[in-house]
């Protein structure tokens, strides 16, 4: 049984950020982090103390994650970008939230000390042999270390400390990845055992000049290490523990919006019956006032998961090749059961989400191939949520098959003719005619810009002259 992690986060707006620039003002974007690894940049909103981005986010994270964290910049056109604040939480925070969090929150400083990354590999052993009692600390290496250094990398070495007794190993110059293979020891007394105390590593970027830097730390209760003589592992370095001050508001605040689904997906085979009966939906479609599994979703699902729902769907039935048939069956009945000819959709409805969903999947590469070298990931990112160290890779692209989608689409075409034709039969005139004009403009104009796919015999439909 796997389990899935999905992480959704939108970035709404700011409120009174601090000037940066000698003009007065600054020009904010925001970097999100999880686990210290870049995900998502918003775009720049310059000269302004108060941005709106309104950009949203989905991750998939396979192995789940420890920490969240959101930084305001302040671009400059020459220098490094300045730091303006930043928000951070962790799993455990947002996780206690069932409908998740939609709130403002104060930016606090960035304090290089909290800024750490990376994890350690130990061994560690409690070992008792009367009247000597001692802890064994194997450091073998470390992998992943923050960068500290002007040449962007290290000189870590790792200090392990217990009541104030110490013993480090020796330093391992210009790595991230440094490989120790050490072992250091401590002696203990009688009484220290039994105070319920913990064995302190630190990992440290030495400096000729100046104070060293910190890098981490990892605590490890001694009462683990006596119910358990022998532990070994990799251990996620820590930040120092500093509290943060939020400068009370000094620093401005971010409106965010974050949910966490956590799911456990069992093997396919137990999923098969479902999507049976999703896919005899549309292939052997029901009467449009009759119930079926794909209206019964809609009604269950509440307003805030139905563009979850709607992914998933989109996903399901382009692997079955019919996405088509299933986006014809959803706007049919979203026609059917609009009853105010001046409604044409209703934009939370499964048949829009859907839609949308669909949009997005057909303009990934498009959007890709088309768009300008220095422009290109940051559009990419903002229209599909990928995470932009996916962007690089070919295979991403490669595994959307373009004549699928390229298919897709010449069928969707020539279905909105049918459409059009089918409409103006129709006796409700004053409601369809509303339908026909969208039909004939906005599908157009949004596969056209999408898919860059001629639609001029789309408008060439036999359809009376007023339409």
């Amino acid at each position: 049984m796997a389990k899935n992690t999905s992480l959704y986060f939108r970035i709404v707006e700011g409120r009174n950020l601090p000037a940066k620039d000698v003009s007065g003002t600054s020009d904010p974007y925001c970097i999100v982090k999880v686990d210290n690894e870049v995900v998502a940049r918003t775009a720049t909103v310059w000269k302004n103390l108060n941005p709106f981005w309104g950009e949203e986010y989905t991750l998939h994270l396979p192995m789940g994650f420890h920490s969240l964290s959101f930084y305001v910049m302040d671009e400059d056109t020459i220098g490094h970008d300045d730091v303006i604040g930043k928000i951070s939480l962790n799993k455990e925070a947002i996780g206690s939230q069932g409908k998740g969090l939609d709130n403002w929150m104060n930016l606090t400083r960035v304090d290089p000390d909290e800024e750490v990354q990376g994890e350690i590999h130990l061994g560690l052993e409690l070992l008792r042999d009367p009247p000597r009692t001692g802890l064994r600390c194997h450091v073998i290496e470390a992998r992943d270390l923050a960068p500290r250094d002007i040449s962007g990398s290290s000189d870590p070495f790792a200090r392990i400390l217990f009541n104030n007794r110490t013993a480090e190993t020796s330093i391992i110059k210009k790595t991230r990845f440094p490989h120790w293979d050490e072992v250091l020891e401590l002696e203990l007394e009688g009484s220290e055992e039994a105070e319920g105390r913990s064995l302190t590593l630190e990992v440290w970027d030495w400096d000729l000049v100046g104070k060293n830097d910190f890098l981490g730390k990892v605590e490890i209760p001694l009462e683990c290490l006596q119910r358990t003589p022998q532990v070994r592992g990799w251990f996620r370095l820590l930040p120092l523990g500093n509290m943060e001050d939020d400068a009370g508001g000094k620093l401005g605040a971010l409106r965010l919006t974050i949910r966490l689904a956590e799911d456990r997906i069992l093997p396919s085979m137990y999923y098969q019956p479902l999507i049976d009966l999703l896919v005899e939906s549309v292939i052997c479609p029901a009467k449009v006032e009759d119930t079926t599994p794909l209206t019964m979703l809609e009604e269950v699902t509440t307003v805030e998961s139905r563009q979850d729902v709607a992914m998933t769907l989109v996903k399901i039935y382009l692997g079955q090749g019919l996405v088509v048939p299933f986006l014809d069956y959803l706007n049919m009945k979203e026609v059917n059961q609009t009853s105010d000819p001046n409604t044409l959709f209703r934009s939370n409805s499964l048949a829009s989400k859907a839609m949308e969903q669909f949009m997005k999947v057909c303009s990934c590469l498009h959007l890709y191939r088309q768009g300008a070298p220095e422009k290109k990931n940051n559009t990419l990112l903002r229209i599909t949520n990928i995470s932009p160290e996916l962007l690089p890779s070919t295979a991403l692209f490669s595994a959307l098959q373009p004549s699928p989608l390229t298919m897709g689409t010449e069928t969707l075409h020539s279905h909105l003719c049918s459409t059009v034709i089918a409409l103006h039969n129709t006796e409700n005139q004053s409601k369809h005619s509303i339908l026909i004009s969208a039909a004939l403009s906005l599908p157009c104009t949004i596969l056209r810009t999408s898919l860059n796919t001629p639609f001029s015999s789309l408008q060439h439909c036999h359809c009376p002259a007023q339409y």
